[in-house]
């Protein structure tokens, strides 16, 4: 979220936070991961969105 890749999205920062807790609150205590990038080079990709504070609705992440 909100970086380039065959297209740009500039949803902003708190958007992936606000999507992990939207399905959070749609799924309750099923299931909910997310497979993230790895890029954690300075101004990287995971730098783009709140992954920190996401994670608190996700069950686990899937680092690729």
């Amino acid at each position: 979220p909100n970086a380039c890749g065959l297209s740009c999205d500039t949803s902003g920062f708190d958007s992936y936070r606000n999507l992990m807790s939207a399905l959070r609150s749609r799924f309750g205590s099923e299931l909910v991961t997310s497979a993230i990038t790895a890029d954690g080079t300075s101004g990287g990709k995971i730098d783009a969105a709140d992954y920190g504070g996401a994670a608190q609705y996700l069950d686990f992440y899937m680092v690729m």
